[in-house]
């Protein structure tokens, strides 16, 4: 649950009072030829979103924002989160605030990070995580393998409720079923574990299956088990109230 925590507790001791108990850090980053200073504020489930993720996916970051910026981001994740530079390596960190002639510009596009992304068959094992799916459309339409999370500008309902989850859990629950759905739909079967030795064949059938259509599998059974979770409450509450 969000809150204040004692000064004491803080990573920086020039901390912000109302960012006080969190894991904010500071960064200073040359814009437009001036020096730019900001508190960065990591949203709920962060650190545990990303080595949990790593286990079964390769992480690249795709950014809006100026190289400098993101640069300095990563750097400070890695300082509070140790092993993040490892998770996701400076080499798969890329910056779409300046593109090239043949991406429209303001927009995100795959080929930026991955060029095979030009092959249909090559998309098919890529799933995005993004706070925005309409940057993703132009020529190459991406939004298909976007997992869409909420906007963080600094709270979100699981900061204050202790009960709900985060939007990075959420994903991450989502992002597992996708991979489970994947196997089984390539292979007919999963190793969770992911201890399985992939041979050619394997590969072969695994470009046949794509991730947009897994979405929807993912999604019905994401919403069946929400449904059975809230029956399951009211019971639970039901059958306290005839108890008193």
């Amino acid at each position: 649950m969000g809150g204040k925590m004692s000064k004491e507790k803080c990573r920086d001791k020039d901390l912000p009072d109302e960012l006080s108990g969190t894991d904010s850090f500071k960064i200073t980053f040359q814009f437009n030829g001036k020096e730019r200073t900001l508190w960065i504020k990591p949203r709920p489930y962060l650190k545990e979103f990303l080595f949990a993720a790593s286990k079964r996916y390769e992480i690249s970051v795709l950014s809006m924002g100026v190289p400098q910026y993101i640069a300095k981001v990563m750097l400070g994740l890695d300082k509070i989160y140790p092993g993040i530079s490892k998770l996701v390596p400076p080499e798969r960190v890329m910056s779409s605030a300046y593109t090239i002639a043949k991406f429209r510009k303001g927009n995100k596009d795959l080929r930026m990070m991955y060029p095979f992304c030009r092959f249909s068959d090559r998309r098919n094992t890529v799933v995005i995580v993004d706070d925005s799916i309409d940057v993703w459309e132009g020529k190459e339409n991406f939004r298909g393998l976007v997992f869409p999370i909420s906007r963080y500008e600094g709270y979100e309902p699981s900061e204050i409720v202790q009960s709900k989850k985060s939007s990075l859990e959420k994903c991450l629950d989502h992002l597992n079923l996708v991979q489970e759905y994947f196997y089984k739909d390539a292979l007919g079967e999963f190793d969770a574990e992911g201890s399985r030795v992939f041979s050619d064949e394997h590969l072969q059938k695994c470009r046949s299956v794509a991730v947009e259509k897994v979405w929807p599998k993912v999604y019905k059974l994401v919403a069946e088990r929400s449904k059975q979770e809230s029956v399951s409450t009211r019971t639970i509450k039901l059958a306290d109230e005839g108890n008193k």
